[in-house]
């Protein structure tokens, strides 16, 4: 659920596993996950590249650590010998966990259902100007108000209204790509105040992300790779309306993308690690 392993976490059997030569890529060994979510194989000691399928296509993210992400079609490097005899692979259906740790105080906002999370703004998924569209993510949304987990136009991201300070979490393993400060304006007319945001990559895919908003922590510096969970900044004034983290993905820097999966298009997929249900990272 959350890029590792838990209690009460559900066996995945009929997983593949397949443990290739480093050097050639030659086929060593393989095994299929029994209901316990485990196999064995006999192989020598030695370096190798493992590859995981699922049959189900259900999950396409593996987390070789807190520092990277993988696709599933991707390599899992392992060394194994005496001491490292057992290759544990987290897996998930998407790659990101909630920006924000258990106990985090929400302002407003609509209630994820199955969570205790709260959005004050969805992604519009129309970006064009003067076309405005959501659809539920499974989010109570109050459209007589215009700021409780409804959007409006061309909104490119979602928001998490929060107090000011409140510290936000890295929701998978990042690179910081650049800070600046942007000026904002209040009513359409441009303000000499100025609000910080963050360009991040997502280690090991073609996501990128903007948080929004915000000031970095002291400590932070362009380049820093991020582990997942870790905090890295906070959420600052927002001087036209409520406090709130601007949490944007897109993909290969071009098009921005709904993290949410879209219920009416069997084909789109959520990219929190359960399906369109955001985890907290422990």
């Amino acid at each position: 659920r959350n890029t590792g392993p838990e209690a009460g976490e559900e066996f995945l059997p009929n997983m593949k596993f397949e443990y290739r030569s480093l050097k050639d890529n030659s086929l060593v060994a393989s095994c299929v996950t029994n209901e316990y979510a485990r196999c064995e194989v006999k192989v020598p000691e030695g370096t190798y590249n493992i590859y995981l399928s699922d049959p189900s296509g259900r999950f396409k993210y593996i987390f070789p650590d807190t520092k990277s992400t993988l696709e599933i079609d991707k390599p899992l490097t392992k060394i194994i010998d005496q001491n490292n005899k057992t290759v544990t692979v987290p897996i998930a259906e998407g790659f990101l966990v909630w920006p924000f740790p258990r106990g985090t105080s929400y302002i407003g906002g609509g209630l994820i259902k199955g969570t205790d999370l709260r959005i004050f703004s969805l992604y519009d998924v129309d970006l064009r100007r003067g076309h405005t569209k959501l659809y539920d993510p499974e989010i109570d949304c109050d459209l007589t108000t215009v700021w409780s987990a409804c959007t409006y136009d061309q909104h490119d991201g979602i928001d998490i209204a929060v107090p000011q300070g409140t510290q936000f979490l890295a929701a998978a393993p990042l690179k910081i790509e650049k800070f600046e400060m942007l000026p904002t304006s209040v009513g359409g007319t441009p303000s000499a105040k100025r609000e910080g945001a963050i360009e991040v990559w997502y280690v090991g895919t073609n996501y990128y992300g903007i948080y929004g908003h915000v000031s970095l922590l002291k400590d932070i510096k362009i380049g820093d790779i991020v582990e997942v969970g870790q905090p890295f900044g906070f959420v600052g004034p927002t001087y036209y309306q409520t406090p709130h983290l601007h949490f944007g993905i897109s993909y290969m820097r071009t098009n921005f993308v709904d993290p949410f999966r879209d219920l009416t298009n069997p084909k789109s997929r959520s990219l929190w690690t359960v399906d369109n249900k955001p985890q907290y990272f422990r």
